[in-house]
């Protein structure tokens, strides 16, 4: 069977377990009991289990069966436009598509913004921005999670030290309020931080709230200290 018609196979094989999902509904009356209710959802489970199959045959058929490619595809159509997290859970198809968008972000470099990267986005609103990944991005946020470990020869280091420490270690490179929050611990904490390597004679420069890369981020302008 070629390809075509095995799609079209699939898809109304979808379409059909829908259809069934629909007349198990149709069959309640108002005076459903509680028991009665609970076979209806098993019956629901094992159709919905067929329809998540048919689905998953025609992404494969598709050369799309693993939920980061299906996302990253979907973004880069979307490109420049802000998705819910609806969208990228139907796209995804799996319960643990939000850490898969970190792993876009995070380990590969994609410029998928979220609340917690780019103030002017909602909760459950992502950006992607660039149509290329940025090794620097997945370069920064390797740095990010060895900061957030890091230690000193009298313990755990603290979070006013990792942040210094971070930022000398991306520079020139800004460090977004996600990656700022994750070293720091919050970001009302990293804020704060901010404001007293400021005030200690770091000199300190902020991106552009519409930055591609690190919007509303914050970066070292030298490596070198200013003495009072």
């Amino acid at each position: 069977m070629d390809q075509r018609r095995r799609l079209e196979r699939m898809i109304r094989r979808t379409s059909a377990r829908l259809g069934l999902v629909q007349q198990e509904l149709d069959r309640l009356d108002g005076d459903v009991s509680a028991d009665g209710w609970l076979l209806v959802r098993a019956r629901l489970g094992e159709l919905l289990a067929d329809y998540n199959d048919a689905v998953g045959e025609v992404d494969r058929l598709l050369g799309m069966p693993g939920a980061q490619v299906r996302i990253i595809r979907f973004l880069k159509l979307r490109l420049g436009e802000v998705v819910t997290k609806d969208e990228l859970s139907g796209v995804a198809g799996i319960h643990e598509w939000a850490r898969r968008v970190r792993e876009l972000r995070e380990d590969d470099g994609w410029s998928i913004h979220s609340m917690h990267s780019r103030e002017s986005l909602g909760v459950g609103e992502y950006l992607l921005v660039t149509g290329n990944p940025d090794p620097e991005l997945a370069r920064t946020w390797a740095q990010a999670r060895q900061m957030r470990k890091l230690r000193t020869l009298g313990g755990a280091a603290t979070p006013k030290a990792r942040t210094l420490e971070f930022l000398r270690k991306i520079y020139p490179r800004a460090a977004d309020r996600e990656q700022l929050s994750h070293v720091a611990g919050s970001i009302d904490a990293a804020t704060s931080i901010i404001s007293d390597l400021a005030d200690d004679g770091w000199a300190i420069t902020h991106c552009d709230a519409d930055d591609p890369i690190a919007p509303g981020g914050t970066a070292l302008a030298s490596l070198q200290q200013r003495t009072k």
